[in-house]
């Protein structure tokens, strides 16, 4: 007797007798809920169609009542688990993105945020599990960049389509606009993305440039402290420790910032002494090494904040 079981036969008892299961096992007391979150998370990996069929059976807004529920222990493995779900949402085109934001997506991650940030700088002398803490600030990380990803994406498009005219053109701009709008609030995380720009563990360090690089191609020098004195010497320590084609984006971050806004210029030129000093080695090294795309930005941004 064959008691192989195929794959869409799987698909299928997955979609109809598990998943209709999964609301009142993920509103349970854990252990419960996490079980449940890192199946879901198996399956998600596994095949992007059940992405579908969680929105049918409404588990999205489940996902999001968990993590109210959970609200109080940022660091439990339930809310390891609801971020790490999110995050491969996102991550997946196949997601009705519409109602992660409806579920407000963009004020959760940024409070989480926070309150992980908190629980690592206090460290274990504050009582918290540093470990654990860290894990979570790479899922946070991991979902922030597949957020801005997807925002990129969409303003791209939206800027492509604008360009070239034609039908749906107008209203691919406005969603693209209305899209940065919703995610605006994502600035409030430029101080502290800096700051991880020099944590110990190089896994952050990595996720923290490429976030913070995202978000300011998206929102430009939009929060005001970007290039505040203790965050232009996290931009110094990063670049003398970070290898070159890192260096190179951290350039482009600092130049960005300069040429959106006139306060993070005047800033820079007012208290970038060490930071302008630091971008000057920089392209010293980058010309005896014919780096030409380092040397070009670093003299660009010394030309222009006046330390050339």
């Amino acid at each position: 007797m064959d008691t192989r079981v195929d794959t869409s036969q799987l698909h299928g008892i997955i979609a109809e007798k598990l998943l209709p299961q999964f609301e009142p096992i993920l509103l349970d007391l854990d252990p419960l809920p996490s079980y449940a979150l890192k199946l879901t998370l198996a399956l998600l990996e596994h095949d992007a169609t059940f992405i579908r069929q969680m929105e049918q059976q409404g588990l999205v807004v489940v996902l999001f009542q968990v993590l109210m529920d959970h609200q109080t222990n940022p660091l439990g493995r339930v809310m390891q688990g609801v971020v790490a779900v999110v995050g491969c949402l996102v991550g997946h085109k196949e997601t009705n993105m519409r109602e992660l934001y409806d579920q407000g997506l963009i004020d959760h991650l940024t409070n989480l945020f926070f309150e992980v940030w908190t629980s690592v700088c206090e460290g274990e002398e504050g009582g918290r599990d540093v470990k654990t803490a860290v894990t979570m600030l790479l899922t946070l990380l991991d979902a922030l960049n597949a957020v801005l990803r997807y925002v990129s994406e969409v303003v791209r498009r939206a800027l492509q389509v604008k360009n070239k005219g034609g039908d749906g053109a107008q209203k691919e701009a406005e969603f693209g606009e209305q899209l940065l709008m919703m995610n605006k609030s994502l600035t409030d995380l430029t101080s502290l993305l800096t700051q991880l720009l020099c944590y110990e563990d190089t896994e952050i360090q990595d996720l923290a440039i490429k976030c913070l690089s995202l978000l300011v191609q998206l929102f430009g020098g939009e929060n005001r402290d970007a290039l505040a004195p203790e965050n232009m010497d996290c931009y110094s320590k990063a670049l003398k420790s970070t290898e070159a084609k890192k260096q190179k984006v951290l350039l482009r971050v600092i130049k960005r910032l300069l040429t959106t806004d006139a306060r993070h210029l005047d800033t820079m030129k007012k208290q970038g002494v060490n930071l302008a000093k630091t971008i000057q080695s920089l392209a010293d090294t980058a010309s005896s090494h014919a780096d030409i795309a380092l040397t070009t930005v670093a003299a660009e941004i010394l030309k222009m904040s006046g330390y050339n």
